[in-house]
């Protein structure tokens, strides 16, 4: 992983967005003390933490296994870094931010041990919570829960982590995650920090490609061009904008609703592959001139008639109204240079 500088305010939540392998879980774990950083130093207000004990850090962390007192019932494993006296309140508080309330009330002898992928993501969540004393640590809080459940225990600890007075860091891979509970939000990819801003910023002003086609809820497809004053030159055809677009290399941005299957702009190109939704039926189309890692493009076919079969010809056209165009990045740039956060 390169270098990497996160500052998280009191009170400030950050959420780490990225696909497997962009290093958000090793982050959390350097911050909560289960790994040691090769270099730099990890550092909770003015007190360098990197060599205190995980245990004295005073940290509620959420790992992906969900770690619980498979012995122990629910409501005494949410209060076990409690101690002695009646905690109840605080308990309950946490189980209902961490939507398990109802595991909690209604638990009978049930253990931990006896709880299913789901209820043990919440409990542990909730435990997280209640242990936080300088910083609170989430590794994909939400993952195993069905999409209802999800919903809901993300809009409670959304309102639970606004009201809480310690930073907070969040690992999640979904962009909805991301925007639901980030004040911040960094972009990770394969180890590197590509941008950092509010959700809304990341969304009108990616700082690439990469961050265009990972932090947004319909990732768009990538096209390359060649840009100069008569346009771009891409496979199959060549596009012309009435507004100034870089020069040189350039990303094309192209959401799948942008395309049509019913024009001649970009020629050349054959439905390779399709697959049924719920709103229809969406293409992957792919140029025959070009490699299919660099020129791929993904379309809906929302039309009564039959979607075209793998193997068919089509030619293209763009809403230009609808793509964005970024001058080109090296998408395998694993330069050491450090990236430095503010």
């Amino acid at each position: 992983m390169g270098p990497v500088t996160l500052e998280v305010a009191p009170g400030e939540t950050m959420v780490l967005c990225g696909p497997t392998g962009a290093g958000k879980s090793l982050l959390i774990e350097l911050a909560a003390g289960l790994r040691s950083p090769d270099s730099g130093e990890v550092r909770l207000g003015e007190r360098r933490i990197d060599r205190v004990r995980p245990e004295r850090r005073g940290v509620g962390l959420l790992t992906q296994d969900a770690v619980l007192h498979d012995h122990l019932d629910c409501r005494t494993n949410i209060g076990f870094a409690l101690g002695r006296g009646d905690h109840a309140r605080v308990i309950e508080d946490a189980a209902r931010s961490a939507g398990c309330l109802d595991l909690i009330r209604d638990e009978g002898d049930r253990t931990a041990g006896m709880l299913s992928g789901g209820e043990r993501r919440r409990i542990a969540l909730a435990k997280a919570l209640v242990s936080a004393k300088a910083l609170l640590l989430l590794d994909e809080p939400f993952a195993g829960l069905d999409p209802i459940t999800h919903r809901t225990t993300r809009m409670h600890l959304a309102g639970a982590l606004r009201a809480r007075k310690c930073p907070t860091i969040v690992a999640v891979h979904g962009v909805a995650d991301a925007i639901a509970l980030g004040d911040r939000i960094a972009v990770l990819d394969r180890g590197r920090l590509l941008q950092i801003d509010t959700p809304e910023r990341l969304l009108a002003h990616p700082a690439d490609s990469r961050v265009a086609t990972r932090f947004t809820p319909e990732p768009p497809s990538v096209l390359p061009g060649d840009s100069d004053a008569d346009g771009i030159r891409l496979p199959g055809g060549s596009i012309r904008l009435d507004h100034a677009i870089p020069l040189g290399a350039v990303d094309v941005l192209v959401p799948a609703d942008a395309i049509s299957l019913e024009g001649t702009r970009l020629r050349g190109w054959s439905v390779l592959a399709l697959e049924r939704t719920a709103d229809g039926v969406d293409l992957l189309l792919h140029h025959h001139d070009a490699p299919e890692s660099t020129s791929m493009l993904r379309a809906v076919h929302r039309a009564a008639a039959p979607p075209p079969e793998p193997g068919t010809p089509v030619d293209l056209d763009l809403d230009l109204d609808r793509i964005r165009i970024l001058p080109r990045t090296d998408h395998d740039d694993r330069s050491d240079r450090p990236d430095a956060v503010s």
